[in-house]
């Protein structure tokens, strides 16, 4: 198993590293300034996945847990989760 693993990490530096470096040339040396400034900001941005999760978390699922997960649950199937139960209160409140 540990000689599986090492046969499928050992190549991947041999792979990355021209290309890394093939991309930095690229970006620095012969690329206009617009699309090397483009390639860099994805680069960067694809670096800290926390960027691209988060607003996606907050806009796709979010909206989609609650319209359509959280309704097809039981009535008391989510009431250990304190969140599930202040949005009930609100959805009482605003039924009244």
């Amino acid at each position: 198993m540990i000689f599986g693993t090492l046969c499928v990490i050992a190549p991947r530096p041999l792979i990355a590293v021209p290309l890394s470096l093939g991309r930095g040339d690229l970006l620095t040396e012969f690329a206009p300034k617009w699309l090397a400034a483009a390639v860099a900001f994805l680069v960067e941005l694809c670096g800290h996945p926390e960027r691209v999760y988060g607003p996606v978390g907050i806009s796709v699922l979010i909206p989609f847990l609650r319209t359509v997960v959280v309704p097809h649950s039981g009535p008391r199937s989510l009431d250990a989760v304190p969140e599930r139960r202040v949005l009930r209160e609100l959805a009482a409140r605003k039924g009244r």
